[in-house]
């Protein structure tokens, strides 16, 4: 029973961290099992590469890596396990993929592959992402 808590418990936090973000930030979940996975360096390049739009599309990162502890972004999320995410998304520890959660929290995207293309079509694509465009 105390394992069904716990789980309840992780769970909660993973939300509640995630949903801190609504309608604010997207959200990009980056699994790997470890920081020298071929994707997940491929992923960082992007970052750096494409810094601006990731700004401009309101990309927030979140890097489950390893045992390594989790970050957003720079930060160390302290309050919160790698577990809990490969958990809650359904992530094996040896797999890398990348996860795209939209401002409504819903997964929008899940890749093998660190595909910058493809995210920023799928991000381009969404309604408040044309408003965005719209307004500028």
């Amino acid at each position: 029973m105390a394992n069904l808590k716990d789980n309840i418990a992780s769970n909660e936090k993973v939300s509640s961290a995630l949903a801190q973000y609504a309608w604010k930030k997207r959200q990009l979940i980056i699994f790997a099992p470890n920081s020298d996975h071929k994707q997940y360096k491929l992923f960082k390049e992007y970052q750096i590469d494409f810094s601006e739009d990731f700004l401009d599309r309101k990309l927030q990162t979140w890097f489950v890596i390893g045992d390594n502890v989790l970050m957003m972004d720079t930060t160390i999320e302290v309050e919160l396990k790698n577990n809990d995410f490969r958990e809650i998304f359904q992530v094996n520890k040896d797999e890398f993929r990348l996860i795209l959660v939209g401002y409504d929290q819903v997964e929008k995207l899940r890749l093998g592959e660190a595909n910058i293309d493809l995210i920023f079509s799928k991000i381009d694509q969404m309604p408040m992402r044309q408003s965005e465009i719209q307004d500028k």
